[in-house]
């Protein structure tokens, strides 16, 4: 019999973008818990993901496998034939600790996850559980009297839209502006006051000021402190059952939000840009991995095959991530590619310096209405290259065409968007 397993859990915060939290330098104190967590670990400060909304990014961080190879949201060449389901040949994460003789559980307060059935694949326990019995489940299926190690996923909606911060974490809102907030792109009538749709922001329909902006970001940092009093609460709870000494604990998010950092996108989360793509990253594990500040770009579906070596578990053959513990320790320093695109064509391309985002619709239009950044000179991605430097875009387009090409597996695809799908769309915004 092999020796016990360490523990894992696996924490993922819904829409968060990493230069919010005061881990990556954010002005106001949003994550003292996951701050002092993270002490003791790896925070990757380039840690990208593979989608910007989040099925595509979830399928990706518990498949390992590049958008165009489990499909979700993903059609290159079709812009109607696409799944929003996690395809059955793919192996799981959760799959994966079950074969090491774990016992595994999803506690997540995410709808357009647990009503799809394609993404229970391995989990013992799947549970839709409201924020604020969230950590009280996952603690309570830790704490079971079971000799099998376990492996959690607690996956929280907030901060997503619309952010409502109840005291005392509104502390940061301005009492001199007055009510504001986002809702999804089906929200139009009945909104409460001062709520505008996403679409009609992003359209032009509905312009906000320098102030509103500036309320928007206090209020969704407030979301952000709220979760990391219950990370502290969860963490603390832990560690006073003997939890955490032998526990693999990383944290993550499936995508960012926008504050008018683009005209293109105002507000939410619908291109890979930077302020989307750019989450956080930690790993702690102090007995495999040592305290560092890495900033080699990585992606979160690399956490698929990093859990499960520092458990000392098999890692299943045919995946697109990579461990990330030769970078944590400094072996390895070239930043890896990542890729994306969805159903409409839109395809990127990053290669941790120059992104490249692009529409190829068809066979007669592969390479329509690109923008090309250089994150070395404009972090932010404010000015496109495209049409300033043509060749290199051509250069970079060449490239990622290989590349996506290389990295092809043929794992398979689940079925096309039903009706109940759409429906839950529409309820969360993403769609009219």
């Amino acid at each position: 019999a092999a020796e016990k397993r360490p523990n894992v859990v696996l924490l993922v915060w819904d829409t968060t973008r990493a230069d919010h939290l005061s881990l990556y330098g954010h002005e106001r104190e949003t994550t003292p818990n996951l701050d002092r967590i993270a002490k003791d670990g790896v925070v990757f400060t380039n840690g990208q993901t593979s989608g910007y909304w989040t099925l595509p990014a979830a399928a990706s961080l518990f498949t390992g496998l590049f958008a165009h190879n489990h499909l979700v949201d993903f059609a290159h060449f079709r812009t109607k034939d696409y799944s929003l389901e996690v395809p059955d040949a793919a192996v799981t994460l959760a799959e994966a600790f079950q074969a090491a003789g774990y016992r595994t559980g999803m506690f997540n307060a995410s709808k357009i996850i647990t009503d799809n059935d394609s993404y229970k694949q391995g989990f013992d326990e799947f549970q839709f559980v409201g924020e604020g019995r969230l950590a009280g489940e996952a603690l309570k299926f830790a704490e079971a009297e079971d000799e099998r190690p376990f492996f959690i996923v607690m996956w929280y909606l907030t901060p997503h839209a619309p952010y409502t911060p109840q005291a005392p974490y509104d502390k940061w809102v301005r009492a001199d502006v007055p009510p504001v907030n986002i809702e999804g792109c089906n929200k139009r009538t009945g909104m409460p006051e001062g709520h505008v749709s996403q679409c009609d922001v992003n359209q032009g329909v509905v312009t906000l000021t320098d102030d509103q902006w500036d309320q928007l970001s206090r209020l969704y940092d407030g979301e952000i402190l709220r979760n990391d009093t219950q990370l502290g609460a969860f963490w603390d709870k832990l560690a006073a059952a003997g939890l955490t000494k032998d526990l693999v604990f990383a944290f993550t998010s499936d995508h960012g939000e926008a504050f008018n950092d683009h005209e293109m996108e105002r507000a939410w989360h619908n291109f890979p840009y930077d302020n989307n793509q750019s989450v956080p990253l930690v790993v702690r594990y102090p007995e495999g991995m040592k305290s560092a500040r890495v900033d080699t770009a990585v992606r979160t579906m690399d956490l698929y095959p990093t859990l499960l070596e520092l458990v000392k578990a098999n890692v299943p053959a045919g995946l697109n991530a990579s461990s990330l513990i030769p970078v944590a320790t400094g072996k390895e320093t070239a930043h890896r590619v990542n890729v994306g695109g969805n159903h409409g064509g839109m395809q990127w391309y990053f290669d941790g310096r120059h992104k490249l985002i692009y529409v190829s619709r068809d066979q007669a239009h592969p390479f329509a209405n690109p923008q090309l950044f250089d994150q070395n000179t404009d972090p932010h991605e404010d000015k496109s290259l495209a049409k300033i430097q043509p060749e290199l875009a051509k250069t970079v387009h060449t490239a990622a065409l290989d590349f996506f090409k290389s990295t092809q597996l043929g794992v398979g695809e689940g079925d096309g968007v039903n009706a109940e799908q759409l429906d839950l769309l529409r309820e969360m915004g993403y769609i009219e």
